[in-house]
């Protein structure tokens, strides 16, 4: 599986970059979701992607 990102942890959630093929995110979050309403909604949610411009 190839790596598409680096994160470090940041008290109980990771912070990063993704890198991809034709797009960067910067300032990826991925932290626990404090307030699930159930056991079928995802344990972590992840916020904060800016994307920059699409390479050629």
């Amino acid at each position: 599986m190839p790596i598409i990102g680096i994160f470090e942890k940041t008290g109980n959630a990771c912070t990063g970059a993704i890198t991809h093929a034709q797009r960067q995110a910067e300032g990826v979050r991925i932290a626990p979701e404090e307030n699930r309403v159930s056991e079928d909604v995802p344990s972590h949610g992840i916020s904060g992607i800016v994307y920059d411009t699409c390479r050629p």
